[in-house]
C-alpha cells in the first residue's frame, strides 16, 4: 500500500497515518493504494467514463469549478493503475448547498438543523462492483472524515443519498 499525496495543500503524512493505522491496515490488508488530490476535472471525467449499470449518476455539480482547493480533495483507492474506488468532500454551508439546489432542482426542501461549525459537503462516493463487500467504501468514508475533521478542522460533514 501507498499513500499518493498528489494535493497541492493536503498531505496525509506519517502522523496522520500514524493516528489511524487501523484505518490504513485495511487498505494495506486489501493491496490498495490511496490517492488524494485537488483534480475535479480528473475525477468528472472518470466518473462519467463509468458504464451506467456500475454508476447511475450524474456527477455533482457541488464540484464542478471549486477555486478552493485548500478546503477541498478527491480520494481514490487504486490497485496499480486502476482506481477501484472515489470519493469528494468540499467545504460548503450546508444553506450554500440547499441553495445551489434550489436553482437547479425543484421540490420541496424542509429545513434542517445540521449544527454550526465549518461545514463540508461529501459526495461523488464510487466502489468498482468487483470491489464491493470488502469495506473499502466505509473504509474510504471514514477516511475522508478523518481529513475533514483531523487535517481541516471541520466541525461537520454532511451529504444527501
Amino acid at each position: 500500500m501507498a499513500i499518493i499525496n498528489n494535493h497541492s495543500n493536503i498531505n496525509l503524512d506519517a502522523s496522520f497515518q500514524s493516528k489511524h493505522k487501523e484505518l490504513f491496515k485495511v487498505f494495506s490488508n486489501n493491496n490498495v493504494d490511496v490517492d488524494i488530490n485537488d483534480d475535479f476535472d480528473a475525477l468528472k471525467t472518470f466518473l462519467e467514463s463509468i458504464p451506467k449499470d456500475d454508476y447511475p449518476y450524474r456527477f455533482d455539480g457541488s464540484f464542478r469549478g471549486i477555486d478552493d482547493t485548500q478546503n477541498a480533495f478527491v480520494l481514490y483507492l487504486k490497485k496499480g493503475d486502476e482506481i477501484i474506488s472515489t470519493y469528494a468532500a468540499v467545504k460548503m454551508s450546508k444553506d450554500g448547498f440547499v441553495e445551489g439546489m434550489k436553482v437547479n432542482n425543484a421540490g420541496t426542501y424542509e429545513n434542517i438543523d445540521i449544527g454550526s461549525g465549518t461545514q463540508f459537503y461529501s459526495s461523488c462516493q464510487w466502489v468498482s462492483k468487483d470491489h464491493r463487500g470488502k469495506k473499502l467504501g466505509m473504509c474510504l468514508d471514514h477516511l475522508k472524515k478523518n481529513i475533514i475533521f483531523d487535517i481541516l478542522n471541520g466541525d461537520v460533514n454532511y451529504a444527501i443519498h
